[in-house]
């Protein structure tokens, strides 16, 4: 793979966690046409990315399921507001008590 444009080949292990996150979603783009499964699930899939990359991939996400009419769920500890549309519910739950029985 070429790394930041250049012509250098380099390995995963170049890449920040947020370039590794997006170019896993990709990945996964790529290959869910081909997976039959009802319902996909992608947890925690952009823990690592900055803003600006997690916005971009979360508007692909969103314009691929509409596209393909796939359904999926995505788990995020960060902010929904990116996940707000006509074709998304979003679900946000609570922060649990801690040290209650």
């Amino acid at each position: 793979m070429k790394v930041h444009g250049q012509d250098k080949s380099g390995s995963k292990s170049t890449l920040s966690g947020g370039e590794r996150s997006f170019a896993g979603v990709s990945l996964l783009l790529s290959l869910w046409p081909s997976l039959c499964c009802p319902v996909k699930v992608l947890d925690e899939f952009d823990v690592f990315m900055d803003n600006l990359n997690r916005k971009h991939i979360i508007g692909h996400l969103l314009e691929f399921f509409r596209r393909n009419r796939f359904q999926a769920i995505l788990i995020t500890p960060l902010n929904t507001e990116d996940l707000f549309g006509d074709s998304c519910d979003v679900v946000v739950l609570e922060r649990p008590e801690r040290g209650r029985e």
